[in-house]
């Protein structure tokens, strides 16, 4: 009964100190465009801005690699119910740092052969900046009201083994990932470049 007296209000400290650690300082989506990839396609491109923190860097030396994932969704939004899906992509990219090479490589996934960069800004580069990035947009969806692109990027997502992550849920706080971006798409999709 007193470890449990003691320990309570340490462990109350630090899940309330947990939410700041996992906050990249200032991590942001920017230099968002749009393009008209075809018939029904719309092309995003954006970048993420200050996405390599210390915590990371240390992380990327150490050997572990860094996985960055990036959501891209269009919805509808409404008043009263949760925003309507009309289209959504998912992007990986994971950055390893090979130590015996000093060299880093970059996996795009979905098959894309990975690159191996010798320079930790050009492995940053490509990491933090998505290019024409596919997303399904039906025809006249915007007919029917505003639609609303979301992009949002994770970061780093950490896990304990064994599924302790269970046991110890403020494990999550340390997630690392960035606000939503909202756009409002134009109701003419002629109208993109």
């Amino acid at each position: 009964m007193s470890l449990l007296r003691y320990c309570l209000p340490i462990l109350a400290l630090v899940a309330a100190a947990l939410p700041a650690w996992g906050r990249v300082g200032h991590a942001y989506i920017d230099a968002v465009s749009l393009r008209h990839g075809g018939r029904s396609e719309l092309l995003v491109s954006f970048r993420v801005q200050n996405a390599f923190d210390s915590r990371l860097l240390d992380i990327l030396d150490s050997g572990l690699p860094i996985r960055f994932t990036y959501s891209l969704r269009v919805v509808r939004p409404r008043d009263v119910l949760a925003d309507q899906l009309v289209s959504a992509v998912t992007l990986d990219r994971t950055l390893v740092k090979d130590n015996l090479k000093n060299r880093y490589v970059v996996s795009s996934g979905y098959g894309a052969d990975p690159r191996d960069v010798g320079s930790l800004t050009e492995a940053q580069e490509i990491m933090t900046h998505v290019d024409g990035a596919r997303l399904i947009v039906p025809d006249g969806a915007g007919r029917s009201g505003p639609l609303l692109l979301k992009i949002k990027a994770q970061l780093q997502k950490f896990r304990l083994p064994f599924q302790l992550h269970y046991l110890f849920a403020f494990v999550s706080y340390w997630d690392v990932d960035t606000d939503w971006y909202v756009l409002e798409l134009p109701r003419n999709a002629d109208a993109l470049p």
